[in-house]
């Protein structure tokens, strides 16, 4: 390899590692807004669950929500991890990253099991009247519709997909290493 080969090679990292910390930034600040919010939203249901009886709030809308925060929160740790150790120069071949994929994976797939058991029992649906928008729940829905997220089941499989490949680039690597 020539010496400007090397010097193109060395830039292009050093971009992908600026990059990295960029999208690591870009990250941890919606790390700390989501949680803020999470956290709000999510004392502000339970004081009204606690306080009024007929306020509306069920278990099942504490559970939906208190898992789908932990499920976002730990998506964010997750990829906030990945992006901070390429920053730090580690490679992101390695089985450390290839346990982050799978665990995000597992994250997606939890997101769409939570979405198909929630959709059983409520109707997550939008509601728009005149300039106003917003989400209504109906838990007294009478078809069976059952709501199947396959964005989420595909940001599984995709992870999970990418996790093998990950790991089968290490088992090469490793193998070349040693007949050298």
């Amino acid at each position: 390899m020539s010496d400007d080969d090397l010097e193109i090679l060395r830039v292009s990292i050093a971009r992908m590692k600026s990059l990295c910390g960029v999208i690591r930034v870009v990250c941890l600040v919606c790390l700390i807004i989501f949680a803020a919010f999470w956290i709000l939203f999510s004392c502000l249901e339970i004081n009204q669950f606690l306080e009024e009886s007929s306020s509306g709030v069920s278990v099942g809308d504490l559970m939906y929500l208190l898992l789908f925060g932990i499920l976002v929160i730990t998506l964010f740790v997750v990829t906030l991890k990945i992006f901070s150790d390429i920053k730090a120069g580690e490679t992101p071949f390695s089985l450390k990253q290839v346990k982050r994929l799978r665990i995000v994976g597992t994250a997606f797939l939890a997101f769409a099991l939570l979405d198909l058991l929630i959709s059983s029992v409520y109707f997550f649906g939008p509601e728009i009247i005149g300039q106003y928008s917003g989400v209504i729940l109906n838990s007294g829905i009478d078809s069976s519709f059952i709501h199947v997220n396959l964005a989420a089941v595909i940001a599984a499989l995709a992870c999970y997909g990418l996790s093998v490949i990950f790991k089968y680039g290490i088992l090469l690597q490793e193998l070349s290493d040693d007949t050298l």
